[in-house]
Order: structure tokens, then sequence, then C-alpha cells
């Protein structure tokens, strides 16, 4: 269970309080944090003790940390928006530096396996339907697009007349 409060975003912002619990798959261990400083995760080495990633630590945080914070800023954003590269940059670079912050304190390398897994799903679920430009297809002002239906049309019609009239019949 994850308790965020008032805690602002992202983790390398000052954070107030941060509670971060973990129960393996047999909930014979646990470990419980409170992190209080301008990181968010300071004393984390101290609880893990391991010298390599923990995978299963580091896959589980950045569901319950940082992909829950991506998520209520989304939310906030609207689904409408999504696709709008200008409102997204932030928070989805908050989302990078999230799972980069907590790779870094659990001695993971970054990007790894689960980073490329955890972003392809994130990408499935709210990026989906955008274009690959990151801007929302939608056609031209009326301003911009009659001219080039009518133009086109016109200059058919007036060859076509000129053709007509030039060449004789017969």
């Amino acid at each position: 269970m994850v308790s965020h409060g008032d805690a602002p975003w992202p983790l390398n912002k000052q954070l107030d309080s941060v509670v971060l619990k973990k129960s393996d798959k047999n909930k014979a261990q646990s470990y419980s944090h409170v992190a209080k400083n301008r990181s968010g995760m300071w004393c984390l080495p101290h609880f893990i003790a391991a010298t390599a990633c923990q995978e299963a630590d580091y896959g589980w945080m950045i569901r319950h940390y940082c992909l829950q914070q991506f998520q209520r800023s989304m939310d906030g954003i609207g689904q409408r928006l999504w696709c709008d590269w200008d409102e997204t940059v932030g928070t989805y670079g908050e989302l990078t530096n999230c799972t980069a912050l907590i790779a870094e304190r659990l001695d993971c390398y970054w990007p790894n396996r689960l980073v490329d897994e955890f972003f392809v799903a994130v990408h499935k679920q709210y990026f989906r339907n955008c274009s690959p430009s990151g801007r929302a297809l939608h056609d031209p002002p009326n301003g911009v697009l009659c001219p080039f239906i009518v133009l086109p049309v016109l200059v058919t019609l007036l060859m076509t007349a000129l053709v007509a009239a030039v060449v004789p019949w017969g």
C-alpha cells in the first residue's frame, strides 16, 4: 500500500511523506519506510540489503508509486488532451525521472527490461490512439481546406472548356 498524501510530484521534488510498503509472494517478509528528504528515498538502501537489483521490488515500486502519480496527472489533464504532447510532456518526463530515480536507489540498471515493459504498457493504455507525430489528427480550418478543394475543381473545368473550344470537332 502506498500513501501519497499531499506529496508533490515528481520524486525528486520535496516530499513531505511517502510510505512505501511491500510484501513478497508468501507475505512472510515486508518492509515499510517513511522517506523525508529532497530525493524522497534517501535511506531506502538501508532497508533493502542486497548488492544487485531486486527486480520484484523495482517493478512493484514503479507500478505503485510512479504509475499512480502518472495516472493522477493524466486524469487531471483529461483524456481529450492525452495526445497533445505539449500537455503531456511534463507528466511523461516526471514518469521517466521517477523510474530512473527508483532504479538508481535500488542499484538497478536503467533502462532495463522492466522499464521497457512498463512504458510499453503505459503507451498501450494512454497513447494507443495518438498519431506518431504526437499531434492529434484533424481537418485544417475551412479557410485553408476550401481553396485546396475549389481551385483544382475550377482548373479542371476551365481546362476542359479551353480544350473543347480550341480543338476542332470533326
